[in-house]
């Protein structure tokens, strides 16, 4: 038996500086939670809080079961059967259950977990494919700048360069939580002060500029820890993001066939897979990449900006192509206004009554958690065509509105 366990402050606990999340933000993540149980076989279980377990389930989830720590290890220990563990990620939490099961399963060590997902492996890759490539720092888009000193003098090189907007990053964090951003060469006291409490965390601070987003894509891996060399990076898939008008993760767009834009990046995440199993990382491993536009250059495309060793939403979209068929696309997305009630009271709220080839209309995530409405609930539309899906993801856009569920959602 599979046990999933959707430990989304993940980040969090590598870090060593876990903070307190507002209560708006853990709803949201009780509402989420369910939805690793897509990645489950039937007869699995997903760990959930105990007031936490959805009443009912819909049809995407009903394969798998929803119970307490408690109980699952009170099942596991009369049980005989193996038991393996499946958390987002192998934080501490993680380990910990897993000792606690008995679990069968093979285990990345704690300092491979931590390199693959600290932004200073990262820093070798970052790097931009196409036109003028040789532009930002040397060709990369990230810097990483150990003092103050060089921090400033990165933000001063972006400036040159008529980029005023920039995003500076701690080793370990997620969907831009915890990081700074600014707009002028000078950091201000309250920047200074961020600046040096990040350098005394983790001794190092990853400079970004802010630029313009036109697509961005989640690349799926899997590290094997069993397979021989020529198959032990299995690329799983890829997912197209699907943003909101302020550029907050609203979900994945799913098709039949990849655009070849994203194939430099492919070959990229398949070579950082290589590096990141070499330093003894194995299972789920999520590489996002991006097309961003250079002031006066046009668009070129960013061919790793985030590496994640552990579970994404992006690999959970994956498991929903089986209700597309081959030749439909689909966009699933998760709204804190995309719930039944608001379909029937208010059709302009709903972007698929108004876009053409919708064929089909799926509830993915649990309408009740606990006693309790969901915070976000997720949909899938099946589209007969990618045009009809981005159609639709124009139409959603126009709609939505970045509300503080969708700034907080740290779990894409």
């Amino acid at each position: 038996m599979r046990v999933i366990f959707p430990n989304f402050l993940f980040e969090d606990s590598i870090s060593g500086h876990r903070t307190r999340r507002r209560s708006q933000l853990r709803d949201v993540m009780n509402a989420l939670a369910p939805l690793t149980g897509l990645t489950g076989n039937p007869g699995d279980t997903v760990v959930v809080a105990g007031d936490k377990i959805p009443p009912v389930l819909p049809g995407p989830l009903s394969h798998v079961s929803y119970t307490t720590i408690d109980e699952i290890q009170k099942k596991t220990a009369a049980s005989s059967d193996s038991i393996f563990l499946s958390p987002w990620g192998w934080d501490s939490a993680a380990r910990l259950l897993a000792k606690s099961l008995g679990s069968s399963e093979t285990v990345p060590s704690e300092a491979s977990v931590l390199a693959v997902n600290g932004r200073q492996f990262l820093a070798e890759f970052d790097i931009m494919y196409g036109r003028n490539e040789n532009r930002i720092f040397n060709g990369k888009f990230g810097r990483l700048c150990h003092d103050v000193t060089t921090l400033q003098e990165g933000i001063a090189e972006l400036a040159d360069q008529d980029i005023s907007q920039w995003v500076a990053k701690p080793a370990y964090s997620a969907s831009g939580r915890g990081q700074l951003s600014g707009n002028s060469p000078i950091l201000n006291t309250h920047q200074q002060l961020w600046v040096r409490r990040q350098l005394g965390n983790c001794g190092y601070i990853y400079l970004e500029p802010w630029l313009p987003v036109v697509r961005e894509c989640g690349i799926q891996l899997h590290l094997s820890s069993t397979e021989p060399d020529c198959s032990t990076v299995r690329l799983e898939g890829l997912t197209e993001f699907v943003t909101d008008r302020q550029g907050c993760y609203s979900g994945s767009l799913l098709t039949p066939r990849h655009d070849s834009l994203w194939c430099p990046a492919v070959a990229q995440a398949l070579h950082i897979g290589k590096r990141a199993k070499d330093l003894g990382y194995f299972g789920p491993l999520g590489i996002d990449c991006m097309q961003v536009v250079l002031p006066g250059s046009g668009p070129v495309l960013r061919l790793c900006h985030d590496i994640n060793g552990r579970m994404t939403m992006g690999r959970l979209a994956l498991q929903l192509k089986q209700y597309l068929g081959h030749e439909n696309s689909g966009v699933w997305l998760h709204s804190p206004h995309m719930n039944q009630t608001e379909v029937q009271r208010s059709s302009g709220k709903h972007p698929a009554n108004d876009a053409g080839g919708v064929v089909e209309i799926l509830r993915v995530s649990p309408e009740m958690i606990g006693n309790q409405a969901a915070a976000v609930n997720s949909w899938l539309y099946v589209t007969d065509s990618r045009d009809a899906a981005e159609n639709l993801i124009r139409l959603y856009r126009q709609q939505s509105n970045c509300s503080n569920t969708a700034d907080d959602n740290n779990v894409k």
